[in-house]
Formats: structure tokens, C-alpha cells, sequence
């Protein structure tokens, strides 16, 4: 989480919190180069994460917003305003070395940031 929040600032109440049927959590965030579309971030779905602050609150319809630090096609870290209850969440090519990375459609900076930030990233 560290070095997300050392290399992105904090993008404060753009991100929308939503519940899904199968339990996890999703953060929907604006595309970094492209605003006008979202990118999707999953949390929880797994064996002991359905007692986690961010499963349950947002079951429940106490949190529906959320601040965010990262990029959202890469990797970053949740919080809900202050910041507390942070969470660190990625896309699953960010941090699996069994799939490539993402590189298509992200510029040469943001894939440095990303890689600064702990993701792997495609090369340039």
C-alpha cells in the first residue's frame, strides 16, 4: 500500500462502492486517460473475507462511495473518507505472473507510474 499512495494522490469521492450477488465487494473508478469510461475492481468473494469492514458495510448500504489511489487498471489502494479502512485492490494481470500484463491502450507514463507503484506492466 505504500508505495501505491507514495507514487498516486488520493482521487476523493469518485469512486462508487457496490454490493455484488456473490458477495465480493466492486469499486467502479473513471479511466485514468479516458474519464468517460470505468474500470471495475473486485474485493472479497473468498474463504474469510465476508466478515471484512468492506464486505459487510457495503452489504449492508452504510458505504457507497469511497476515495482511491492508484490506477484502477493496474492496482491501488480504497479507503472510505478520512482515509480508514484501507484496502489494497488489483486487477489480476498486475500482480499474476501467469497472465501477461496489461499494455494496450495505456501510455508509456502511466505504465512507469505502475511499475513505480509495484505492478508489472507490458513492455514499452
Amino acid at each position: 500500500m505504500r508505495r501505491v499512495l507514495r507514487v498516486y494522490p488520493w482521487q476523493l469521492d469518485l469512486t462508487e462502492v457496490r454490493s455484488k450477488k456473490n458477495g465480493s465487494t466492486q469499486f467502479v473508478v473513471p479511466a485514468p486517460e479516458r474519464p468517460e469510461k470505468s474500470v471495475r475492481l473486485g474485493y472479497g468473494g473468498m474463504i474469510g473475507t465476508g466478515r471484512h469492514f468492506w464486505v459487510r458495510t457495503v452489504k449492508s448500504g452504510q458505504v457507497t462511495a469511497a476515495w482511491f489511489a492508484g490506477d484502477p487498471r493496474y492496482l491501488g489502494v480504497v479507503a472510505t473518507p478520512g482515509p480508514r479502512h484501507l484496502v489494497l485492490v488489483a486487477q489480476r494481470e498486475a500482480t499474476d505472473s501467469r497472465m501477461s500484463p496489461r499494455k494496450r491502450g495505456v501510455s508509456p507514463e502511466a505504465r512507469a507510474r505502475a511499475r513505480a507503484a509495484g505492478a508489472r506492466v507490458g513492455g514499452d
